[in-house]
């Protein structure tokens, strides 16, 4: 059964990350806001330079988010409070992926940004002679990073250094010690 609805504050094009009890969605004209569940009506909103196409991730109570000009930004989930912004040197069209130690940031720049979500400096970065336009998945201790053209590489979390590459266009969805599940 139908409970409620609310109408949002701005137009959005993907779903939210839920927050406690919030939900913050990422707006198609860079609006960032977080919509109180219990009450009805948007908490808070940061505004981005471009539109944001891929939706926001959560990392325990704060939440990250990334625009099509290639911005990215942690913001706190509570009260919208910038904790750090990036930049990357081309739009960000895929979504990203986020663990206890740092956000993984696939851009058009042919870069993987793995971010520390505390301090926003990058942990490392991984470069390809792609686009970064599919979500990498991080599971376990490793990021697994789809390239369009080129097949999937497994990377190491702590350093980004390379485990292994297939020629498979597929896409990790889980993992343990001695298997993955890939969809393709």
């Amino acid at each position: 059964d139908l409970i409620a609805t609310a109408e949002l504050s701005s137009v959005v094009e993907t779903g939210p990350v839920l927050v406690n009890r919030y939900a913050i969605f990422g707006s198609a004209s860079g609006n960032v806001f977080a919509h109180d569940l219990d009450a009805g009506y948007a908490k808070w909103s940061y505004k981005l330079s471009g539109g944001i196409v891929v939706p926001p991730v959560s990392s325990q109570n704060n939440v990250f988010v990334a625009d099509s000009k290639g911005i990215y930004a942690a913001l706190s989930a509570t009260d919208g409070e910038l904790l750090f912004r990036g930049k990357t040197f081309g739009p960000i069209t895929a979504p990203l992926a986020s663990t206890r130690s740092g956000v993984y940031v696939p851009s058009h720049d042919r870069t993987l940004y793995a971010v520390n979500r505390i301090t926003g400096r990058d942990n490392w970065v991984y470069r390809t002679a792609d686009a970064l336009t599919l979500p990498p998945a991080a599971l376990g201790r490793s990021v697994f990073l789809p390239i369009e053209d080129t097949g999937l590489v497994a990377l190491d979390a702590a350093n980004g250094k390379e485990r292994w590459t297939t020629d498979l266009k597929a896409q990790a969805v889980h993992a343990n010690k001695n298997n993955i599940l890939l969809h393709y």
